[in-house]
């Protein structure tokens, strides 16, 4: 199973189904042809609660796994390579250890 794949089975395993949120999402957004209610627009925002949880706990996720990559020394390049974060961004992430020189461009 790839990554991605593994990483939808345990979200699955913890009841979050993307595919039925993107469902919910669009059938949510779909109101433009029935009059708008509040249980919709409050279905909208429970949605958007928590898709923004959703991406706290990814970017937290990935922030840690950044950190461990550095501690590990892989180099900025490859830690940029896999996950596509400038250098910049990883820096802030996970500045570089004491007595290394500062990571190239």
């Amino acid at each position: 199973m790839t990554s991605a794949g593994q990483l939808a089975a345990d979200l699955q395993n913890l009841g979050l189904d993307l595919s039925q949120l993107q469902a919910r999402i669009e059938t949510a957004a779909g109101v433009e042809t029935i009059p708008l209610t509040d249980a919709q627009l409050q279905e909208l925002e429970n949605i958007r609660a928590t898709v923004a949880a959703l991406q706290d706990t990814m970017t937290r996720a990935r922030n840690r796994a950044v950190a461990r990559a550095v501690a590990s020394r892989w180099t900025y390049a490859r830690i940029r390579k896999a996950t596509g974060l400038s250098t910049s961004r990883i820096g802030q992430i996970a500045p570089a250890r004491a007595g290394r020189d500062a990571p190239s461009t």
